[in-house]
């Protein structure tokens, strides 16, 4: 599971094509300490972190089996966008 009992759950909602685009905070591994210690503190005032994660959960979790996923890291690694692609309806 996510952090934050955030989950991401399978059901009626999400089939019969459409997407799904997620754009979240990733790594910081090739910035300087003091500029990832300045992000992690203004996260902090939104209750937000980094998901590094996120990829790999949504590319294993069951419920988006069939999906065709694609993805992009921003500015060096300071954000990356997912698409999630459901795929479209039999007939």
């Amino acid at each position: 599971a996510l952090r934050g009992g955030n989950e991401l759950r399978g059901g009626n909602e999400r089939q019969g094509g459409g997407a799904i685009v997620i754009t979240d905070f990733y790594t910081t591994a090739l910035w300087p300490d003091w500029a990832t210690r300045r992000l992690q503190k203004n996260l902090a005032y939104f209750h937000v972190s980094p998901r590094l994660e996120l990829v790999a959960f949504l590319e294993t979790d069951l419920a988006f089996k069939g999906w065709s996923m694609s993805h992009q890291s921003l500015l060096g690694g300071y954000a990356v966008v997912i698409e999630c692609r459901a795929p479209a309806c039999p007939g």
